[in-house]
């Protein structure tokens, strides 16, 4: 009997979830409530975009390609709207190109082949142009993409720190589990979690209302012939550490990698398997 059916009264359920048709590469929650996919297939050479509403995980829109079908990313995002970037090239870190999308309905309202994106503040977008000798900055309409100006470089400095300074990010991200001595506040919950794990690293743990989110990599040579590691996601009760919801995020990680969820507001984020963004509502259970 598993402790699902035993303890029916605390069993946490999936609040939605959804499926990409290749890899989730990125996600990017915006402050309205959504947050975009970046799903890539990796055989096909193609990426494509989708906007989910957080709290539901209704699709705003789905499937949105553009003309480059596979060196293009997601940016930022900024009042409603949502900049990409193409590559300079296939094997330059740098890009080239804005594309602002409509972040209600996945529509292009304007693009750029010229300037290449540094960020957005308010109502405008900075963006600069390489040139032989000098590289130049302007200020654009975020709206229109319409030119604002030119400004220089020591302004845009600036500028730049300053919304650095007061950008708030509305992602939580977990931490790393120093051990119980040092963690005695998530000391019971990571014991109860990890009682039947045999080799266990990279514990992580997030605060959220008063339910313990954590994620652990349980080495699984003993069990496996091939050599890799299983990645569980676990949620338990704040002041009973009682285990409410478990999940397994990767069922062969060759490395344990950090941050593989994040919490906004009440709820969590993971991906399962590369391939699967679910959602757990905290607030309910």
């Amino acid at each position: 009997m598993s402790w699902f059916t035993r303890d029916k009264r605390s069993r946490l359920s999936v609040a939605w979830e959804f499926t990409a048709k290749g890899t989730i590469w990125r996600l990017l929650p915006s402050p309205e409530g959504k947050i975009i996919i970046e799903d890539r297939d990796t055989v096909r050479k193609e990426v494509s975009f989708t906007c989910l509403d957080l709290a539901t995980g209704r699709a705003w829109w789905n499937d949105v390609q553009h003309t480059e079908r596979w060196w293009i990313t997601i940016d930022s995002v900024q009042r409603g709207v949502l900049f990409l970037h193409e590559y300079a090239s296939p094997d330059m870190p740098d890009h080239k190109k804005i594309i602002a999308i409509d972040l209600h309905s996945g529509e292009t309202i304007w693009t750029n082949d010229e300037l290449k994106l540094l960020f957005s503040h308010e109502t405008s977008v900075y963006a600069s142009q390489d040139g032989y000798e000098e590289r130049r900055f302007y200020e654009l309409d975020l709206s229109t993409g319409a030119m604002k100006g030119e400004i220089d470089a020591r302004y845009l400095s600036v500028l730049r720190e300053t919304v650095a300074k007061n950008s708030v990010d509305q992602m939580q991200f977990a931490s790393p589990f120093a051990g119980p001595q040092s963690d005695g506040i998530h000391g019971q919950s990571v014991a109860s979690a990890t009682a039947k794990a045999g080799d266990v690293s990279l514990v992580e743990c997030l605060d959220v209302g008063r339910k313990h989110v954590l994620a652990y990599y349980e080495d699984m040579k003993g069990v496996s012939a091939q050599a890799s590691l299983r990645q569980h996601l676990c949620v338990l009760d704040g002041e009973s550490h009682r285990l409410i919801f478990r999940d397994i995020l990767n069922d062969q990680a060759m490395v344990a990698v950090p941050e593989t969820f994040f919490a906004v507001g009440s709820f969590v984020y993971y991906i399962k398997n590369k391939t699967v963004l679910r959602a757990l509502n905290l607030s309910e259970n």
